[in-house]
């Protein structure tokens, strides 16, 4: 059994690694001149065909019902075009490590939606999650109100409670019962057409040309997308949801790392308290419902 647990506690901490490599696969594109749209359309179409090999590869029927197909369609037009959308644009803007950080504070926003829409009891443990959420912002913030880091932290706060609304919108209907990986093949598959035509009308479109371009692509959408999510998924089955949130927290940790190193991003002493307090609030999150498991 601890074996067992071990194993799964691995597969989650690697799996936020992976994710946590996003922001540097990103950043290298940029600097090619390429948008974040492009590189998000290239990334989810890359992963729908990676999902798609692997329903093939395991024979899973593909065929869902027309409610769910159009459910699917319209969270993946919220939950993941405009989520990893605002979040990839906000890296333009502040250090990734920092936004990655903000974003992060999508579980305490999943809280305060539940409160708000589903009368969610909202304990003191949740309030505290909340509040050491907030604080965090703020500190990470500095309270500056430079245009473009401003900008940059609106954006990876959006995010954040897009992806607490994508979160609560596929925890709260059928599709939970539904195959992570056809779940997975559909919003890829719509993102990337949605993408696509975004990043074509606003004229960002390109094609990669060099090894360089290609080895980030492939890295954004094999590593830190479907690797990733299988890694994830397969943890948290094996450990449960909260403890898998609970490891999960290694993702911004990871993106902090990697931008000091690659991208030489600076982290004062205030942003730094400001990250571990967003870390502890997921952790108060990830407590909570242990305890109601």
């Amino acid at each position: 059994m601890k074996k067992k647990y071990n194993i799964g506690a691995f597969y989650v901490m690697l799996s936020s690694v992976l994710f946590g490599l996003m922001p540097y696969f990103a950043k290298t594109l940029y600097s090619t001149g390429a948008t974040p749209q492009a590189v998000l359309a290239y990334r989810f179409f890359l992963g729908a065909l990676l999902a798609l090999g692997w329903i093939r590869c395991k024979k899973i029927d593909l065929r869902i019902d027309r409610s769910s197909l159009i459910r699917i369609f319209i969270i993946a037009l919220v939950g993941m075009c405009l989520t990893t959308s605002m979040l990839f644009m906000s890296f333009q803007y502040v250090s990734s490590g920092l936004a990655m950080a903000l974003h992060f504070a999508y579980p305490a926003f999943t809280v305060l939606i539940s409160v708000m829409l589903f009368r969610l009891k909202f304990t003191l443990r949740k309030a505290a999650s909340v509040a050491l959420s907030m604080i965090g912002i703020v500190l990470i913030s500095e309270l500056s109100f430079e245009s473009n880091s401003l900008k940059g932290m609106a954006l990876a706060i959006l995010s954040a409670v897009t992806y607490a609304i994508y979160i609560i919108s596929i925890t709260h209907h059928k599709l939970r019962n539904l195959e992570t990986s056809i779940i997975n093949f559909y919003m890829f598959g719509f993102s990337s057409i949605i993408l696509s035509l975004w990043a074509y009308f606003d004229g960002g479109f390109f094609t990669p040309s060099s090894g360089e371009e290609y080895f980030a692509l492939g890295g954004l959408a094999f590593v830190s997308t479907f690797i990733a999510i299988m890694l994830f998924a397969k943890g948290a089955q094996l450990i449960g949801a909260s403890d898998a949130s609970l490891l999960s927290t290694m993702e911004p940790i990871t993106s902090i790392i990697l931008g000091v190193i690659f991208f030489g991003e600076l982290l004062k002493p205030v942003h730094l308290i400001g990250v571990v307090l967003i870390i502890l609030s997921i952790i108060l999150v990830a407590k909570a419902k242990k305890v109601a498991e």
